[in-house]
């Protein structure tokens, strides 16, 4: 990251010379980071509902549009979960990339799941 704001980065590659950087400004801020095995770099913003995907490969970026702004990015696997700000419990999970439109599931509500069932207490 270049910035205080979050909205520059470079990455350095290493193994193939000269060894330049290739800068990448962003726009929004960056909340979220992170590595999807040595394959993609992702990055997400609370700014806009979008995830960011950089191939490490061809150095290719996309983005795939989500229905809301991410708080938390974590890889498990295979799949990309993102957290949206909910008390209710409120994720998007994706397949790895390259992410088709439409690929994605959102789950609302799984941290009620049961709520209205438990007995009330004093």
């Amino acid at each position: 990251m270049h910035d205080e704001q979050r909205t520059a980065l470079s990455i350095l590659d290493l193994e193939r010379e000269p060894f330049t950087d290739t800068p990448i400004k962003l726009g929004d801020a960056v909340g979220q980071i992170a590595f999807l095995g040595q394959t993609h770099l992702l990055a997400a913003s609370a700014a806009r509902p979008r995830l960011g995907i950089l191939d490490l490969d061809s150095l290719q970026g996309s983005d795939v549009p989500l229905e809301f702004p991410t708080d938390a990015l974590l890889v498990v696997g295979d799949q990309l979960v993102l957290n949206h700000a909910s008390d209710q419990g409120l994720v998007t999970v994706l397949p790895r990339p390259p992410v088709a439109a439409g690929a994605g599931r959102v789950w609302w509500g799984f941290l009620l799941d049961g709520l209205l069932d438990r007995a009330l207490r004093d």
